[in-house]
């Protein structure tokens, strides 16, 4: 039985499971505007605006995107664009809402106003925004003569990625005898048959890494 080639792959496999990643060059930070707790009287919901129209930003006036299906704030769709609700309060009128990247150019928000609807704290505006893109975005609105300008981060989640454990081997590989084949990263492997085929205190350093 050739056992010494088992032996000199499980030495090297550590070594090949590192790899060098090489970030990308720091992105300009995105000047998010600052939301108050009342700029509309009588409208606690509403946190950034005046007494003429106002919105309800997330914490920050960062929207974190996640994968559509899953719970939060902006939602990553099939096609790349990241949908997103919003409210609005307007004194009168219906909004009317537009966007821009602020830190490169690119291809504008789309947004989608429905009609004034009704809710406990008084009456607003649903829509629905559509960011072609992430990054650094500015969004005015405009109702009767006002108007309102406010910069937003639109970020993807860092959610961790799942981990995909390395398997070495089959569990019928060296059968009867073997142990440790076809398991994940297992501490202890053995051929069963000449001792040179045994290895123990075996450390898994990000294996299967690209």
């Amino acid at each position: 039985m050739a056992t010494l080639p088992v032996v000199g792959a499980l030495l090297f496999l550590p070594a090949l499971g590192k790899a060098v990643v090489r970030g990308s060059p720091t992105a300009a930070p995105c000047p998010g505007s600052k939301t108050s707790l009342h700029p509309v009287p009588g409208r606690p919901s509403f946190n950034f605006g005046n007494a003429r129209i106002a919105v309800d930003l997330p914490n920050g006036a960062r929207f974190v995107a996640v994968p559509d299906g899953k719970p939060g704030w902006a939602f990553i769709q099939r096609n790349g664009w990241i949908r997103t609700k919003l409210g609005w309060f307007t004194a009168r009128g219906t909004p009317h809402v537009s966007g821009r990247r602020v830190d490169r150019t690119g291809r504008p928000l789309r947004a989608d106003i429905g009609p004034l609807s009704s809710a406990p704290g008084g009456a607003f505006y649903p829509s629905l925004l559509y960011f072609p893109s992430l990054g650094c975005w500015s969004i005015t609105a405009t109702a009767a003569g006002a108007r309102l300008t406010a910069v937003v981060n639109v970020v993807r989640s860092t959610e961790p990625k799942a981990v995909h454990r390395l398997v070495l081997g089959s569990r019928t590989s060296f059968e009867p005898y073997g142990k440790g084949w076809g398991t994940a990263q297992p501490v202890a492997v053995d051929n069963g048959g000449d001792p040179s085929g045994k290895a123990w205190g075996v450390r898994w350093t990000r294996s299967g890494a690209p």
